[in-house]
């Protein structure tokens, strides 16, 4: 009788231990996380400025990299409408004479990119001036072929406040010398969705980065940036 009242006394004291190493080891990983974070936004935040800042450090750079974002039939997302109108207003002020527009293009149905061309011709940027990659699939992807294809060694990055800090690390990372232009000029909605996501998205930039050394799924031939931006185009898009 003794030794089954001692057994089942024993089996909460096993399960609360367990319990306790679980909570701890996910307290530790959001912790881990959080500090992470931390560490990033801190290092990047004095590569982020304004559209006016930039105006007055006025740096020469080899392209505007214009990262992307969703495309609706009707035109570019608000986002996406952000991140272009600041790279026409950089343009305009020969930051670059160079725009590197990198998105989705992984399926004929669906084009970031030709739709950003498109965006970017309606505000007279020249088609020449525009690069088109349309293997930008993710931004480590967009960043990584920046400089692997179109050998991009400075840069102004076009995008929002949020999503600069991994996209700048990642572009530090790999080597290049880059500037974030911070594309906020409105409220989105669905912007705490996007930050909590971010927490995550920048924990796997750090092992692509750090530990796996990632390639992007596509890569291809070298494209100079001192040609014409039409080698660029997409012949079989019916956009």
């Amino acid at each position: 009788m003794n030794n089954l009242l001692s057994k089942k006394t024993m089996r909460p004291l096993r399960l609360s231990k367990w319990k306790k190493i679980l909570l701890s080891l996910f307290i530790g990983s959001i912790l881990i996380i959080f500090i992470l974070n931390g560490l990033m936004i801190y290092s990047t935040s004095f590569q982020k400025k304004t559209v006016d800042e930039l105006k007055n450090l006025a740096p020469q750079v080899d392209a505007i990299i214009v990262l992307g974002a969703a495309m609706y039939a009707s035109g570019p997302s608000p986002m996406l409408k952000d991140r272009l109108d600041v790279a026409i207003m950089l343009y305009q002020q020969g930051i670059s004479d160079r725009i590197i527009v990198s998105g989705d293009h992984g399926q004929r149905e669906y084009d970031e990119v030709t739709g950003m061309q498109t965006y970017l011709l309606h505000a007279n940027i020249p088609i020449e001036d525009i690069f088109l990659d349309h293997a930008g699939l993710n931004t480590y992807s967009s960043l990584y072929r920046a400089k692997a294809i179109f050998s991009v060694q400075t840069a102004v990055i076009s995008t929002q406040d949020f999503h600069l800090a991994r996209a700048i690390y990642i572009a530090n990372r790999l080597g290049m010398d880059v500037l974030g232009a911070i594309s906020d000029q409105q409220r989105y909605p669905g912007i705490l969705k996007n930050h909590v996501r971010e927490l995550l998205a920048r924990m796997k930039a750090i092992m692509m980065v750090e530990i796996l050394h990632s390639k992007p799924k596509y890569l291809g031939d070298p494209i100079d940036l001192s040609g014409s931006g039409l080698q660029t185009v997409d012949v079989n898009s019916n956009k």
